[in-house]
C-alpha cells in the first residue's frame, strides 16, 4: 500500500533498519530488536513488525521526531 511504502521510505533515510532484513530474522531476533528498538523511537501500531513475536503492538518511526 501506499502508506506502508512511505513508512519504510522514512525508515530507510532515518537509517534504523531495512524491513527485508527484518522478514528473515528468526522470531528470537525479532524480539531483541524490537525491545531495543521501542527503546530508541516513538512507539505506533504496526502489526505486520509484530505478528511473529505474538503481539498485537508494533513499533515504528515517528518521522516528525526527527525532523
Amino acid at each position: 500500500s501506499l502508506q506502508k511504502d512511505e513508512e519504510t521510505r522514512n525508515v530507510g533515510c532515518i537509517g534504523f533498519f531495512d524491513e527485508g532484513e527484518i522478514s528473515s530474522y528468526s522470531v528470537e531476533q525479532k524480539r531483541k530488536f524490537l525491545d531495543s528498538f521501542q527503546r530508541r523511537v516513538t512507539t505506533e501500531v504496526r502489526p505486520s513488525l509484530y505478528r511473529d513475536v505474538g503481539t498485537d503492538e508494533a513499533t515504528t518511526v515517528s518521522i516528525d521526531k526527527h525532523i
